[in-house]
């Protein structure tokens, strides 16, 4: 069993290193759902309401990238915001990705990286917007509206409905990770002077997502990208 294991693992490694793309069935039978690092068995737990927990229902090509292995493997996948999955098409079922260190996938014009909140031990995947000595990501969620108890007596839609939502987290220079606070004082207290000053000159709105990584790559540039 052994010997099947590595050689499923060299059959995957020598796949994934052609040129061109590779698809998520030769991944999957080059290594095996339960062997692959990289794949595990989705929750497959959503919510029956009404309305949407993806980014997208339409399956997209995903570039996911392991930098321990310096490899791409192109896959059709999707990101489920209420389990926090990016899940991998398999045939007519599907898997879902590890959020396992080294890995990150462009998907939906967007970098997934593994993240951990300050308030969970769970790994999951978050949007990377900007990464530096400040860092910002976004981590996707749902909403569940409950409908009214008289719906019916109403005559208004009596079902339930999800909205997806997110929140920012900023990763500061010691690598303390919190939500971005919503107060314009207490995100201003994040910067330096200068980059203040720099703020404050262009009129950014630390709101808006264009601006506050505007604010954070000037810190950035300043005080030197790495961390």
């Amino acid at each position: 069993m052994k010997n099947i294991l590595t050689l499923s693992i060299l059959a995957f490694q020598f796949a994934i290193a052609q040129p061109g793309n590779v698809t998520e069935k030769d991944a999957t039978l080059a290594t095996g759902t339960d062997s692959t690092p990289f794949l595990r068995a989705s929750s497959k737990s959503m919510p029956k309401v009404k309305g949407t927990v993806y980014i997208n229902e339409e399956w997209e090509q995903a570039s996911v990238t392991t930098l321990t292995e310096n490899k791409v493997v192109r896959l059709l996948a999707r990101f489920n915001a209420y389990s926090k999955e990016i899940e991998i098409l398999k045939e007519k079922d599907f898997v879902a990705l590890k959020p396992v260190d080294g890995i990150s996938v462009l998907l939906h014009g967007k970098s997934f990286v593994p993240f951990k909140t300050n308030t969970s031990s769970k790994t999951i995947f978050a949007e990377s917007m900007i990464e530096g000595k400040l860092s910002l990501f976004r981590v996707f969620d749902i909403k569940i509206v409950k409908a009214v108890s008289d719906a019916t007596l109403l005559n208004v839609e009596n079902e339930d409905r999800v909205t997806m939502i997110d929140k920012l987290y900023i990763r500061d220079t010691s690598g303390k990770i919190t939500m971005l606070p919503r107060k314009r004082k207490e995100v201003l207290s994040i910067f330096d002077g200068d980059t203040q000053a720099f703020i404050k000159k262009e009129k950014l709105s630390l709101k808006k997502d264009v601006d506050l990584i505007s604010a954070i790559n000037f810190y950035n540039t300043n005080n030197g990208k790495s961390q």
